[in-house]
């Protein structure tokens, strides 16, 4: 075994945890059962039981490419969401978590829904715009700028240079004018990316009315400021802010089917809050394209999930809501994540963050990757070979004197590096206990599932 000679003789110290120990913490599941009162991640199972940890903990999740960390954890875990009656939103890059989980959910009883990005045709549809559009009609005139601007930062991620930002406010600034003129003018009907997309071909026009006098066009003087770009500069400036324009409005004038995905609304979220429901993103790995549209999806999602809770008198969502993020470091940076996963807890709403490696979650996210980092309670570890990684799980492990007053640390490097991903081995750090190294089952294995 892997770690056989640590178990040899006293140790003084750090030492790995017993798997009594660890199954105290957890909550035992018959798998078999139909039904179960709460769902969480495997850390411990024989394929018929399972001690899973059904607490508010977010989950975070280290696994290089083909370590298997869908099969050993996000598979079981649907399943085991989907028999204890809690909703989840999951990125699928390949599609196989949708495959393999989603033909029981209207037996289920679940609400499903699909945004399908490998193949439009068979994808459900959303509407960025709509939530913005029914805070507007409920007099939440703030919440509505902040959702229309959520957006257009979105947008934004295809142009971003920190270097020379003024341009690339200037863009926003436009889009964001032009989306608050949609809400507040423009029939429900028209108020999508549809009529944005021909707001935007207008200002183009020679003889555009915006450019002529935007004050005719509307009252807001917020509206006026963000749009004032378009006569109070040359027209080589003017050029240069709308070729941005255009660059981040770019995927939709290529991909027509794209639009008319987005611009309408074939399931109502707001409802979605308060009855079982699963989303599935299916992003291609492939490529990144339609990677900035999950983002936003993702916070959208949890903002309108966050008032919703608030309304309860509790401030919790009634059904459970677990964000499963394969590939989350893959995602364009989603804003204010950092202050999402912190409010999560309190709300009813667990983060289940899988990454291939730490380095690409601090080229992301910066010094706020320790901030998401250290909001995760339960560390899963499959496989890496990021030293800076390796190094950071074997200083949290500890060291450890044996009898013979040698001291080294509980595990090495090396040792991390040899797993069995056949055998579904896993270090994992579950709150306050010692490091615990387990053995997990691939989907394939368990024989409840079918």
């Amino acid at each position: 075994m892997l770690y056989q000679e640590y178990q040899i003789g006293k140790c003084y110290g750090a030492d790995f945890a017993k798997t009594e120990v660890i199954k105290r913490s957890l909550t035992r599941i018959n798998l078999t059962s139909e039904r179960y009162d709460k769902g969480g991640i495997p850390i411990i199972t024989d394929g018929k039981e399972a001690y899973i940890d059904t607490e508010d903990n977010h989950t975070l999740v280290f696994g290089s490419t083909g370590s298997k960390k869908s099969r050993l954890f996000a598979m079981p875990l649907i399943k085991i969401l989907m028999k204890a009656g809690e909703s989840f939103i999951v990125t699928d890059p390949k599609g196989e978590l949708y495959d393999r989980t989603a033909g029981t959910l209207k037996d289920q009883g679940y609400q499903c829904m699909v945004m399908n990005f490998r193949d439009l045709r068979k994808s459900d549809c959303w509407n960025p715009i709509r939530l913005a559009s029914l805070f507007l009609q409920e007099g939440e005139e703030e919440k509505a700028y902040e959702a229309l601007f959520d957006f257009v930062q979105g947008l934004s991620e295809s142009v971003h240079n920190e270097k020379d930002p003024y341009w690339e406010n200037a863009a926003m600034n436009i889009l964001h004018g032009l989306l608050i003129i949609i809400l507040e003018n423009a029939p429900e009907d028209k108020q999508n990316i549809k009529y944005l997309l021909q707001m935007v071909e207008d200002i183009h026009e020679k003889d555009s009315m915006f450019k002529e006098d935007i004050e005719d066009l509307t009252t807001n003087l917020l509206v006026i400021s963000k749009l004032r770009v378009l006569n109070n500069n040359s027209e080589k400036t003017v050029g240069s802010v709308l070729a941005l324009v255009d660059a981040m409005m770019n995927v939709f004038l290529t991909q027509p089917k794209l639009t008319e995905v987005l611009s309408a609304e074939s399931t109502n979220l707001r409802e979605c809050a308060s009855i079982m429901t699963a989303i599935y993103l299916i992003l291609p790995d492939e490529r990144t394209t339609y990677h900035f549209i999950a983002s936003m999806f993702i916070k959208q999602y949890y903002e309108m999930l966050i008032i919703e809770a608030q309304k309860n008198k509790n401030k919790q969502l009634g059904i459970r809501m677990n964000f499963i993020l394969d590939e989350f470091s893959n995602l364009p940076k989603i804003s204010d994540m950092p202050a999402m996963i912190t409010a999560a807890r309190s709300r009813n709403i667990r983060f289940y963050l899988f990454i291939q490696s730490q380095h690409q979650l601090v080229a992301k996210y910066g010094g706020d990757a320790h901030t998401i980092k250290g909001n995760c309670n339960n560390w899963v570890f499959l496989n890496s070979r990021e030293r800076e990684l390796l190094e950071e799980i074997v200083a949290l492990c500890g060291d450890c004197i044996f009898e013979n007053n040698i001291r080294r640390t509980l595990i090495s490097v090396s040792d991390l590096q040899q797993f069995s991903k056949e055998k579904g081995e896993a270090l994992v750090l579950i709150g306050r206990n010692a490091p615990y190294i387990t053995r997990v089952y691939d989907i394939e294995d368990y024989p409840w599932i079918s």
